[in-house]
């Protein structure tokens, strides 16, 4: 059951030591008697921990509440109203969370951040900046929201299996936009108990105080300055970046369209661990894979493997990620040229593209030595593939070779079904790698 518990500090501080050592080691060198508030709350997945200016905060009825409204107990509105159009800083202390967008006319959900134990959200609000561009056009939710099935899952037949099952209302999702909710729903059905939750560490405002406040916090608020002006450094550096794009002339003889440019542009983000791709899941730090996945596999009756596709950065912890045409990890809103043409002509098109791109970026040292881009081009390789490649010369593999090379694709426990190498997702995919 969801829930929301007052605390202090002695009662949480083991497991913030295990999350992130460094917050841990600032608050004890305070010498302070640490007995302000603070909120452990627990979100089952799928479900809102904000949306745009709205806070929900679990009331241990398996119900929520919104931070400020009439329902709001008065001990929790003095404590944490000072986050009320934004968010309390907070700390996820297991599982992850996804920052997302939503585009309310398709219903299309793209990932903005996947955070995961020891980040702390909102330092903003530290400096008295209660209001970004996160905290009012961004949602937030427990686990992966954008998570989906890499096989299709749209049959009406199959689909009503795994609906008499568990007693499930939602019907078969036209898209990939609708696996989380139909996943959400699957976990809470009557059928079963998921204890599958995200942790939350929700400070109140005498935090907030001591640190803005008591000299012997400097160290803690230094701490929050430091975080965000590397994150503003980043921020500053992609507007250079972006400018990078607009003074490279290699790729004029390709004659690019608008579309590609931006999908390239995207996907050298990704390459420089600043944009987002998907990678499988390969355990249940996302949402309940395990579960998930028994339940298409043996009441669904899936013929292929079910791979759960999830929102991933090119980092410590992943050392590929993927980049899909047809299944896209953001919105490109440059205009799309209807010229006839099929993915798989976009995506030799793309490879050009981007391939020049790199040329340039590894070429013109003065210019980009020591910047992120120069060292993402010489230490990342990128690759294009397609379900139904038609010329090896083109230099597009075939979407099998993935299951060859990335063992994330193969689960251990469940061996007798095939890898769905013509699944959406693979027609026009992109391949961004860490160079061994």
């Amino acid at each position: 059951m969801d829930s929301l518990k007052k605390i202090v500090w002695n009662d949480i501080k083991h497991k913030i030591l295990c999350v992130n050592k460094r917050f841990y080691d600032l608050i004890e060198n305070t010498n302070s008697n640490l007995i302000m508030p603070l909120y452990l709350a627990e979100y089952s997945y799928g479900e809102l921990l904000g949306s745009k200016k709205e806070v929900y905060l679990p009331n241990n009825s398996s119900e929520y509440i919104v931070l400020g409204s009439n329902k709001t107990p008065n001990e929790i509105m003095r404590d944490l109203a000072y986050g009320m159009n934004s968010f309390p800083l907070g700390m996820i202390l297991n599982n992850f969370c996804e920052w997302y967008s939503i585009d309310d006319t398709e219903g299309e959900v793209y990932p903005f951040a996947i955070q995961g134990p020891g980040t702390i959200f909102n330092q903003q609000i530290i400096f008295n900046e209660d209001m970004s561009v996160e905290n009012n056009t961004i949602s937030v939710s427990s686990g992966a929201k954008s998570a989906f099935m890499l096989p299709y899952v749209g049959s009406k037949k199959h689909h009503e299996r795994i609906r008499n099952h568990y007693s499930l209302s939602s019907s078969p999702p036209k898209n990939r936009y609708e696996h989380s909710n139909l996943f959400k729903e699957l976990i809470n059905s009557r059928q079963i108990k998921q204890s599958w939750y995200s942790q939350i560490l929700f400070f109140s405002e005498e935090w907030i105080n001591e640190i803005r406040h008591n000299e012997k916090w400097l160290p803690v608020k230094f701490f929050f300055s430091e975080n965000l002006r590397k994150r503003f450094s980043t921020d500053l550096y992609r507007s250079l970046y972006s400018y990078s794009f607009l003074t490279t002339g290699k790729v004029n003889k390709y004659r690019p369209t608008p579309y590609l440019i931006d999908s390239a542009k995207y996907i050298i983000s990704i390459a420089m661990g600043q944009g987002i791709g998907f990678a499988p899941a390969i355990d249940n730090r996302h949402l309940p894979l395990e579960f998930i996945q028994e339940a298409y596999t043996q009441h669904y009756q899936l013929d292929y493997t079910p791979t759960v596709m999830i929102p991933s950065m090119l980092d410590s912890s992943n050392d590929s990620v993927y980049y899909s045409l047809q299944i896209p990890s953001t919105k490109i809103s440059s205009f799309k040229i209807q010229m006839n043409n099929s993915t798989y002509v976009e995506l030799i098109a793309l490879k050009d593209i981007i391939f020049a791109y790199q040329k340039e970026f590894q070429s013109n040292t003065y210019r980009y030595e020591g910047s992120d881009v120069f060292n993402a081009c010489n230490t990342v390789d990128i690759e294009f593939y397609h379900n139904k490649p038609t010329d090896n010369s083109q230099g597009i593999k075939h979407s099998l070779d993935i299951y060859n090379s990335d063992k994330r694709f193969s689960i251990a426990y469940i061996k007798e079904l095939g890898f769905s190498a013509d699944a959406k997702f693979f027609r026009g995919c992109i391949k961004i790698s860490k160079r061994s």
